[in-house]
């Protein structure tokens, strides 16, 4: 499954994003916090982050899917998609395998 991750900056915070739509995965953790915060979607908002995680492009648009999610009332928000990850892992350690990758990329 592919996992999408990125450096974000919003609302004078700093953190690691990582959006699997196939697995409905979309958490950001901020750096100096031990708590990853986890973002849930309807279906539509799901189809539209997999187009999006899926392109070749590192840089976000203002008005994206992906903007919305990691960063949804900051207009100013700087995202920049950095790399894209082919996990393999059991379904039900899925989470757990993405939770640790943006802990050990935390920045």
């Amino acid at each position: 499954m592919i996992v999408r991750y990125y450096d974000i900056s919003a609302s004078g915070r700093v953190g690691k994003g990582a959006i699997a739509p196939e697995a409905r995965y979309c958490a950001v953790l901020w750096r100096d916090e031990h708590r990853i915060e986890r973002r849930h979607f309807t279906a539509g908002v799901w189809r539209r982050l997999e187009e999006e995680a899926a392109s070749a492009s590192s840089s976000v648009d203002g008005d994206s899917e992906v903007r919305r999610a990691f960063a949804p009332s900051d207009a100013a928000a700087e995202i920049v998609a950095t790399s894209m990850v082919d996990l393999s892992a059991a379904p039900l350690r899925v989470a757990a395998a993405i939770d640790a990758q943006l802990r050990e990329h935390a920045i």
